[in-house]
């Protein structure tokens, strides 16, 4: 069976937003000309971006699907590299490449008939600094790990956590719930409760891994935007009408930048 990465569902459930609409509004001008929609986001190690095409309510035969897409990062002036991708949809940075944590960061895309859009130049965020504290078995299934975040009190930063059960996670986990993002004037004192299926009674050893996100100004307003917008889900992406962040010129959509730290746990049997 395929499995696709967190950042690859990450994509996927961000773009789910954008399906039923429901208000009396005139869509149909709005909708005239097609636009390609962007959900990207980078680490200092991988890139992952997610292209399809605005689809009008009143075509719901239309694909989303782009003409020969392509996608392009750029540091500074400076082509960095070509996304690559299997099926047109999700495009990610070719292996052997890294991006510079210091550097600025552009995204450019294309296709046939919807012709190019671009992001507004972004930078990483610091690197986050995660710290084990404790862990605790308080049922036999069942294990809560204590842990915290170092944070830089001169810098406004928002984290998100993914956490991870002998390497799978949750789907409801593997994108960003705009609800569950928090920032620094919150209890940086953190505690993951994982529990434990009998099926794992196979495996010499159970793990669970932390992850914690420091998320890009870009990130950080455009899933605020979506808290603040309660009509998001019914009205995605149009700016004007609901007025959700977005950083792509000449097309809608979001391409921002976050930076992780991770800790893991074994468990012995």
């Amino acid at each position: 069976m395929k499995k696709f990465s967190a950042i690859s569902l990450l994509l996927i459930g961000i773009a789910m937003f954008q399906s039923c609409i429901t208000k009396e509004i005139d869509y149909e001008n709005y909708f005239e000309e097609n636009k390609i929609v962007v959900t990207g986001f980078i680490t200092p190690n991988q890139a992952d971006v997610l292209l399809t095409k605005m689809v009008s309510p009143f075509d719901i035969e239309d694909s989303d699907d782009l003409q020969n897409p392509k996608a392009f990062i750029y540091e500074g002036d400076r082509l960095f590299a070509e996304l690559k991708s299997d099926n047109n949809r999700i495009f990610h940075l070719p292996a052997a490449k890294s991006f510079n944590p210091h550097a600025e960061y552009t995204l450019k895309v294309s296709s046939d008939k919807l012709g190019e859009a671009m992001s507004k130049p972004v930078h990483f965020p610091r690197k986050p600094e995660l710290i084990f504290d404790s862990v605790s078995k308080t049922k036999p299934n069942e294990l809560k790990v204590y842990y915290h975040i170092n944070d830089d009190p001169e810098m406004e930063n928002h984290y998100y956590v993914f956490s991870y059960l002998n390497g799978e996670s949750d789907f409801q986990d593997e994108y960003f719930n705009p609800y569950n993002m928090f920032d620094d004037s919150q209890d940086l004192h953190l505690t993951q409760t994982f529990y434990i299926p009998q099926d794992t009674s196979t495996l010499d050893t159970d793990s669970v891994k932390i992850v914690v996100c420091n998320l890009s100004d870009e990130i950080s307003k455009h899933l605020q935007s979506i808290t603040d917008n309660e009509d998001y889900q019914e009205i995605p992406l149009i700016d004007g009408i609901n007025p959700v962040f977005m950083n792509i010129i000449d097309g809608v959509g979001i391409f921002g930048t976050y930076n992780t730290d991770t800790i893991t746990y074994v468990i012995p049997k």
